[in-house]
């Protein structure tokens, strides 16, 4: 057998698939006409995809409480500490780069916009964010309350007692 182009390689006899019966010839190889493809929808698709995996969490899950279930009170332990320090530190995290987003006096808003989990990165984090504040015309004053911090000067009708201390 030859790999050289121009050379034949010989059949190892007629190749069939499943559903597309094929035919070899010496000249060419034709295919049965392939049955029209099924398209599917997004709907389709996710439920088909949860119908397989539903199973597929509920031994997820026997196979979690049965490995729970052999861990000794101290694995248990470990592992609950082992959580909350992950949790800790997460929390620390997003209070340092709260803090920092505060300092850098950026507006509450862009606040969740500052990411990093080393001071070096929420440093970075904050300099980007202060720049696009700034591209966008800095930051913006509250948007003014109708009535908020206006007197009335005028006693509203029906007030008898106002009235009345005015007129005097």
């Amino acid at each position: 057998m030859s790999d050289k182009p121009g050379t034949a390689v010989p059949s190892q006899g007629p190749a069939t698939t499943e559903g597309s019966p094929t035919t070899t010839t010496a000249a060419a190889t034709t295919e049965a006409p392939a049955t029209t493809e099924r398209t599917f929808t997004q709907a389709d698709v996710d439920r088909i995809i949860a119908s397989r995996v539903a199973p597929l969490q509920a031994k997820a899950a026997e196979y979690d409480k049965l490995l729970d279930s052999q861990k000794t009170d101290a694995q248990r332990q470990a592992d609950m500490i082992a959580r909350l320090e992950a949790e800790n530190a997460a929390f620390r995290a997003g209070e340092i780069r709260r803090q920092a987003a505060i300092a850098a006096k950026l507006p509450p808003e862009a606040h969740a916009l500052v990411t990093g989990t080393t001071a070096e990165e929420i440093a970075e984090s904050v300099k980007q964010v202060q720049a696009l504040v700034t591209s966008l015309g800095g930051p913006r004053p509250p948007a003014p309350v109708p009535g908020l911090g206006q007197v009335n000067q005028t006693p509203p009708a029906g007030d008898w007692l106002r009235q009345a201390l005015a007129n005097r």
